[in-house]
């Protein structure tokens, strides 16, 4: 098994440096021999900064890349083989059935079963039926089982990470965002938005990548995936949006948020950012790991959808001058954007319930992220010795504190 976020780092600069109209949306095959270099470079370093000796990294991303090519390139021809003939014959292949249980849907085929709740359930069909007009249920289950298999597939529920709603809300009363530019059918919060993956999103509302979307005016929220390499292209490409906006007196505006450790703000990515010739304010707004949370990007699995951050965060606005008139970046706003986020932080809730040390048994959380955080706010308390409180605390029985997390959901 590979070390935590390193072959979601590796797929997603494929992605971004392979993908393209008319390529297929998982697995491109890689366009030229400086692609090739640069994903090997990013998985050799990752895996070297994991622990893994240079030589075996080395040797590690060549095969890799090798073995990922190899089957990029039989793609189209393993697609023509299963092309059907007739609508008989593809339901025999591929038929989809959804079956209710205690608390999920389970949506079966050729004995895969994947799971998702009822909430989720209504708002993709929802989707699908506004932007698949005339298609039946059969449709919509095969659509289904498609998307969900694809981001069972690609792992990193922590790169699918979303913003509470009442974050969205702020960013839709202080800048007319109403579109994100990396979400899912899963964790979208609008009817339309840009994704990875248009082959499967598609039919639930995607326009695909953002690499490939070219709005000329109007505001957008764009959370990526914490990968420095996703973030500078995402710089570049505003960048270039911008510019052109810029030009024509338009007003554009993009509200970026992204995690702010101290690993991120060190790379050339937080540069990027926190340098660009639109940003409003050349320094990011920054909320600290204590003060806010995400919503789950297995949300559409989970009971309490809200996770605690595992590190700051940070917000950068960045305007052609005409957005800047229309919506200024000003203190309240950014006072107001910070308590909205705190909403998806179910910290409180803890804290009110059982106590602050008893963070470490939340659900879908290492200890390690609620030490981190408790370990944070020991330092701004001044140090005070709490070490034997926590270690004592926090072997609480995580029944205890998954019961007090529902107890008191209030969901934002």
């Amino acid at each position: 098994k590979p070390p935590f976020g390193t072959f979601e780092r590796w797929h997603f600069c494929w992605l971004l440096h392979c993908g393209g109209a008319g390529r297929d949306s998982l697995l491109p095959p890689v366009s030229d021999a400086e692609a090739a270099a640069e994903m090997a470079r990013v998985l050799r370093e990752d895996l070297v900064s994991k622990g893994v000796v240079t030589h075996l990294a080395t040797e590690l991303a060549h095969r890799m890349n090798e073995a990922a090519d190899k089957a990029a390139s039989g793609l189209p021809d393993a697609l023509e083989r299963q092309r059907f003939d007739d609508d008989a014959k593809r339901e025999t292949q591929f038929g989809v059935s959804v079956e209710p249980n205690e608390r999920n849907l389970s949506v079966l085929c050729h004995g895969e079963t994947l799971k998702i709740n009822q909430q989720h359930y209504a708002k993709l069909k929802a989707l699908f039926e506004r932007h698949t007009p005339g298609k039946d249920d059969t449709a919509f289950h095969r659509a289904l089982f498609s998307m969900l298999l694809r981001y069972k597939t690609i792992r990193g529920g922590g790169y699918q990470a979303a913003l509470g709603g009442a974050v969205f809300d702020a960013l839709l009363s202080g800048f007319g965002a109403a579109m994100e530019g990396f979400a899912s059918p899963l964790n979208s919060r609008y009817d339309t938005f840009c994704s990875a993956f248009a082959d499967t999103d598609a039919p639930f509302g995607s326009l695909g990548s953002f690499f490939a979307f070219h709005p000329e005016r109007g505001s957008y929220t764009l959370n990526p995936p914490f990968i420095p390499e996703v973030i500078v292209g995402l710089a570049a490409h505003c960048e270039k949006l911008l510019g052109q906006a810029a030009e024509a007196d338009e007003a554009l505006s993009f509200v970026i948020i992204v995690g702010a450790n101290e690993a991120a703000r060190n790379d050339p990515a937080w540069s990027a950012l926190e340098e660009g010739k639109f940003s409003r304010r050349h320094e990011a707004e920054i909320v600290g790991i204590q003060e806010h949370g995400y919503l789950s990007g297995e949300q559409h699995l989970k009971a309490e959808r809200r996770l605690l951050s595992t590190c700051d965060s940070a917000i950068f606005f960045w305007q052609t001058p005409a957005a800047a008139s229309q919506c200024p970046v000003n203190g309240a706003l950014r006072s107001f954007l910070r308590r909205c986020q705190h909403c998806a932080d179910p910290t409180d809730v803890l804290r009110r319930c059982v106590g602050a040390a008893a963070a470490p048994g939340l659900p879908g959380h290492s200890a390690g992220t609620a030490r981190r955080r408790e370990a944070h706010a020991q330092a701004e308390a001044g140090g005070r010795q709490r070490q034997g409180q926590e270690a004592e605390q926090g072997r609480r029985p995580r029944r205890q504190v998954r019961q007090a997390v529902i107890r008191s959901r209030q969901g934002c």
